[in-house]
C-alpha cells in the first residue's frame, strides 16, 4: 500500500499519523524517520511525468490520480457509480486538486473503466 501511493511531506505526515492513533507504535523520532523516508522516497510525480489522456476524464485521472496513486490500485476497486463518488469525495478531503468542473468527469471515467464487472465477465 506504500509504495503505490504518492504523497507530499504534509500527506505522509498525516499518513503517518493515522497509522499511529489505529495502533502503530513509534517514537516522535521513529516518526519523523519514517515521514522524512516516505517523503523522500514516494514523492507525487509531476505531472509531466503523468502520460496524456485522450478524452478528459482520462486526461484528469491521469493529471491528478496518477501524481499519488499506482492505475492498478484504481483498477483493483471495481465501485459502482456511487462508489467512485465517494472515492473522489475522500480523495478531494485528502488532498487532491480536482475542480468542481473536473468531478464529474473524472467520475465517468473511473465508473465506465473501473466500475463492476457484469457478473458473466467474472467467471471462468
Amino acid at each position: 500500500m506504500i509504495v503505490s501511493q504518492r504523497l507530499s511531506r504534509q500527506g505522509w505526515t498525516r499518513e503517518v499519523e493515522k497509522m499511529i492513533r489505529w495502533g502503530a507504535v513509534a517514537t516522535e523520532a521513529e516518526k519523523e524517520t519514517l515521514i522524512d523516508y516516505f517523503a523522500a522516497h514516494f514523492k507525487p510525480r509531476s505531472a509531466a511525468s503523468a502520460p496524456a489522456g485522450d478524452d478528459r476524464g482520462k486526461r484528469i485521472f491521469k493529471e491528478k490520480c496518477l501524481l499519488c496513486h499506482e492505475s492498478d490500485l484504481t483498477e483493483q476497486q471495481r465501485l459502482s457509480r456511487q462508489g467512485w463518488t465517494r472515492e473522489v469525495d475522500k480523495m478531494i478531503r485528502w488532498g487532491a486538486v480536482v475542480s468542481d468542473a473536473e468531478k464529474e468527469p473524472l467520475i465517468d471515467y473511473l465508473f465506465g473503466n473501473f466500475g463492476p464487472r457484469p457478473l458473466a465477465a467474472t467467471r471462468k
